[in-house]
């Protein structure tokens, strides 16, 4: 019976309507099979076509040069079935006549292959950094490179805590399960720190949907500002004041080079040894001191460094100067600092004069490491040019290419992964090129 109405429907004339494309009704894959290996075989053929509404899971399957039409067909839709869709195995076309009707398959949405402007991009970064936090950021400019139907999911809470997912392809129906899962996986993975709200489609092609509002937070107004080199120096000169040498240096690099709302937390002990935490990003100034305090804590323990964290900066500015001394007992106000006594006076022995220890001499490769470490940029340039290696690591785990992220010199920057230079390389503090 199946084989005589199908017979029949190929012999009978169209009908007045017209039927829906080929282009709104398959995929992206089986649409270049259907038009680029289908069409231009020999006869006898069939080309058969399955897809799951609420899933948008699909499969195509033809064959062609049977002993007659019949034949193809039922081939065609037995390879079809053996994937066993929650959907009906429909024939599309047979022997070169499109067959599809008006409600064999609901219509999908073609993919818009126009590129993106860079004006459109910079609107939608600018709209998006209001709200989304962390790595999550870049994860969603790099979407906007991807192919086909492009959809970010994101999920934030009130506390700041965030996760998202993304995903590409020609059907949007499960592109958007993709990224919906993708995100709920990126939940699953972070721990103590996930978000307390659920996955949501936040972006979808070239719109954002939601909203602050639509996920029940309340964000502050950030300002999209890069400090000037001079700026940038001067902020370090006075940091460098009370933060000693060593990693918090080149976190405070970092935190500078960062995007608001951010903060610094600086814990010192009475050894001058120090521990900090910072972050970038956030949706309040609150969240991202919360957020820095919590990882200078964690970075504290780990160093079994028994000090007070204190707020060190916020945003391009730094408020405190973080004292190693311990405050006097019943003392209320922080900068009130107990002072040790003045000793009396007393008549000391001359010590001897401690020889002086000669100055180390440093090879080539040995100075280049200390410059790496330094931060210092035209020395790096020299040996980089005397054929020095691109991927050399300083002690604290920073290679050449954080350096110049760090410092702004893009074309430095370019010239080091011309030669060969690991952008994905990270640092001791789990530190990498793109938060440099």
């Amino acid at each position: 019976m199946f084989k005589k109405f199908i017979a029949l429907s190929i012999l009978l004339p169209t009908f007045s309507w017209a039927a829906p494309s080929p282009e709104t009704v398959l995929t992206d894959k089986c649409l270049n099979s259907y038009h680029t290996r289908y069409k231009n075989k020999k006869n006898h053929k069939a080309f058969i076509y399955a897809r799951e509404e609420d899933t948008g899971k699909n499969r195509c399957q033809w064959q062609y040069g049977a002993d007659s039409v019949d034949t193809a067909i039922d081939k065609a839709i037995q390879a079809c079935a053996k994937y066993q869709l929650n959907a009906e195995c429909i024939v599309v076309d047979a022997d070169g006549e499109y067959l599809v009707k008006d409600g064999d398959f609901s219509l999908i949405t073609p993919v818009d292959k126009t590129p993106l402007t860079q004006t459109e991009k910079d609107e939608l970064m600018n709209e998006a950094s209001q709200l989304i936090a962390g790595n999550c950021l870049a994860f969603y400019k790099k979407s906007l490179k991807d192919k086909g139907h492009r959809v970010f999911a994101y999920s934030m809470d009130a506390d700041g805590k965030y996760a998202c997912g993304k995903s590409a392809g020609g059907n949007l129906i499960s592109v958007r399960l993709s990224a919906l899962k993708a995100c709920k996986r990126n939940v699953a993975k972070r721990g103590s720190k996930k978000p307390k709200s659920e996955c949501r489609i936040y972006a979808e092609n070239k719109k954002i949907l939601l909203s602050a509002e639509d996920y029940g937070v309340t964000v502050a107004a950030k300002e999209d500002k890069t400090l000037s080199t001079d700026e940038f120096n001067s902020l370090m000169d006075q940091a460098q004041q009370t933060i000693n040498k060593g990693p918090c240096v080149f976190q405070m690099k970092y935190y500078l080079r960062g995007k608001q709302h951010q903060a610094f937390y600086l814990a010192t002990n009475d050894q001058g040894k120090q521990s900090c935490g910072w972050t970038e990003g956030s949706i309040t100034p609150e969240v991202a001191e919360k957020e820095a305090l919590d990882k200078c804590k964690a970075n504290a323990r780990k160093q079994n460094l028994k000090a007070e964290c204190q707020l060190f900066a916020k945003n391009f500015e730094l408020i405190a100067q973080v004292q190693s001394e311990k405050p006097a007992d019943g003392a209320k106000d922080p900068e009130m600092v107990a002072k040790k006594p003045e000793p009396k006076a007393m008549v000391a022995k001359p010590k001897p004069v401690p020889k002086a220890k000669p100055k180390k001499i440093l090879t080539p490769e040995e100075d280049y490491k200390h410059a790496i470490f330094k931060g210092n940029l035209d020395k790096i340039k020299k040996h980089v040019g005397s054929g020095m290696d691109v991927n050399a690591i300083s002690k604290d785990g920073i290679s050449p290419l954080f350096v110049a992220a760090a410092k702004g010199d893009a074309e430095f920057f370019k010239q080091l992964l011309d030669k060969g230079a690991d952008i994905q390389h990270k640092g001791k503090q789990g530190s990498d090129v793109l938060i440099a």
